[in-house]
C-alpha cells in the first residue's frame, strides 16, 4: 500500500509540475559519504515551455520517442477541448478532437503497448454520470509525410463508465498498471 501511495504523491506531482514546462529526468546523485546509500534525484532540467494559447491549462502530459502528448482541463469552451501533440520543443503539431464532448478531462497515461488513455474525470460538483476513459491507438502507427517526426492523433475510442455507488469528487489522477494495463483512477 505504501508503494501505490508513493506512486499516486508523485504522480499527483509530476503533474502539478509540468502542467506549464516539460523537464528532462532528474539525474541522480550519488550519496555524500554512505556507499551503501540509493542515489538522490537531483532537480529537473527544463527542456521546452509549452507558450501556445490553446494550451491555456495543461492537466495531463506523456513523454513519447518523438515529443509529448498533452490535453487541457477545464476549457470553459467544451469544443475546444482537444488532444494535442506537441512536438519536442513543445510545439503543437497536431490536435484531434473527442469523439464526444468532453467534460472535465484531468489526466492521461501510456500503457505498456504505447497506447494512450485519456481520462475525463473530472466532478467538482459530484454530479456527473458520465464519466469516460478515452484510448488513443498507438501515436506511432499514424506517421504521415507531413509529420514524419512526431506523429498526429487521429482515432479516439470512448469507454464510459460509473463508479460503482454513485458520483465521487473530482477525481484527478489515472494510472496504468505496468504489466496488467488495468487503470486505476484515483478518486
Amino acid at each position: 500500500m505504501r508503494r501505490w501511495s508513493t506512486v499516486v504523491g508523485a504522480a499527483i506531482c509530476l503533474i502539478w509540475a509540468l502542467t506549464t514546462t516539460a523537464y528532462a529526468a532528474p539525474t541522480p546523485t550519488p550519496a555524500a559519504a554512505d556507499n551503501n546509500a540509493s542515489p538522490v534525484a537531483g532537480s529537473g532540467t527544463p527542456i521546452c515551455k509549452i507558450t501556445d494559447s490553446r494550451l491555456t491549462e495543461a492537466s495531463g502530459i506523456v513523454a513519447t520517442a518523438n515529443g509529448f502528448i498533452v490535453i487541457n482541463d477545464s476549457n470553459t469552451n467544451q469544443s475546444r477541448e482537444k488532444i494535442f501533440t506537441l512536438d519536442k520543443n513543445c510545439k503543437i503539431v497536431g490536435q484531434v478532437s473527442y469523439p464526444r464532448a468532453a467534460l472535465d478531462p484531468e489526466d492521461l497515461a501510456m500503457a505498456k503497448d504505447g497506447t494512450i488513455w485519456v481520462a475525463d474525470i473530472g466532478d467538482n460538483n459530484r454530479v456527473r454520470s458520465d464519466l469516460a476513459l478515452y484510448r488513443i491507438p498507438e501515436p506511432n502507427a499514424y506517421r504521415s509525410a507531413a509529420f514524419p517526426a512526431i506523429t498526429p492523433v487521429k482515432v479516439v475510442e470512448r469507454f464510459p463508465f460509473r463508479y460503482p455507488g454513485g458520483a465521487h469528487y473530482d477525481a484527478e489522477t489515472l494510472l496504468i498498471h505496468p504489466t496488467t494495463g488495468e487503470a486505476y483512477i484515483v478518486t
